[in-house]
């Protein structure tokens, strides 16, 4: 059965104390002062913070991908494009970041710092992906 992208959101992102749900750009008076990288038909679901009331370094849900705030600019990535996600070489308990392989070849590290102990936000922003990706294909994203 395939959940629609939103819910899947909502369920496993909206109780990270880090996550804001949002449905525009202006209704984060950070975002505000920042260009909207969104494509037009694009929804915007949410924003994971990094850094509390920044841009810097945070990550953008939309329904069909995700963008990552890097050095004055946004990085665009779609989740059709997520083939392999993890944690790279460290633990699950120390990591504070995602490591993507993408379609094109290209290696994308998604900082995700909040958490604390055994529940580091990345576990579950990690469990977002893979079964939102499940939902889309029926597979599983690859370790």
């Amino acid at each position: 059965m395939s959940v629609p992208i939103e819910s899947r959101l909502h369920r496993i992102l909206r109780p990270l104390r880090m996550f804001k749900v949002l449905g525009e750009w202006s209704q984060l008076q950070q975002l505000v002062e920042t260009p909207s990288p969104l494509d037009e038909n694009e929804r915007l679901l949410g924003i994971y913070e990094n850094h509390r009331d920044s841009v810097d370094q945070a990550v953008v849900f939309t329904d069909v991908g995700m963008y990552l705030r890097e050095e004055g600019g946004w990085f665009g990535l779609r989740y059709d494009d997520v083939v392999k996600a993890g944690f790279g070489n460290s633990g699950k308990v120390e990591t504070s970041e995602i490591t993507l392989l993408l379609r094109s070849g290209l290696r994308k590290s998604v900082p995700i710092r909040g958490g604390t102990g055994r529940f580091r936000d990345g576990c579950q922003v990690l469990r977002f992906l893979d079964r939102s990706a499940e939902d889309r294909s029926g597979i599983p994203l690859k370790r």
